[in-house]
């Protein structure tokens, strides 16, 4: 996710030169070209980035409640150890 940020944070820098460069008047064809270029794959980079943070999200999920799951389970075995003992100490 930070590569990707990178990576976005750097295309947007670009694609801002460019336009800086459209602005002053240095419109050739290849800083047309370029812009284009770099405004698809700001667009990319965007699409990219906003999957794997939903993806994120979706494993935090699934963490908390794999985290959850396991306290009921250590709490359930807890629960069955005690009772072996007691049943073990009965004379």
């Amino acid at each position: 996710m930070k590569q990707l940020s990178a990576r976005l944070k750097i295309t947007s820098s670009q694609l801002e030169e460019m336009h800086s460069r459209k602005r002053a008047g240095e419109s050739s064809d290849e800083v047309e070209v370029r812009a284009r270029q770099l405004q698809s794959e700001k667009r990319l980079l965007q699409s990219e980035l906003k999957d794997v943070e939903a993806q994120y999200s979706r494993l935090e999920a699934a963490k908390r409640n794999v985290e959850g799951e396991n306290q009921r389970l250590l709490a359930a075995l807890n629960d069955k150890e005690s009772e072996v003992k007691v049943r073990t100490q009965k004379p």
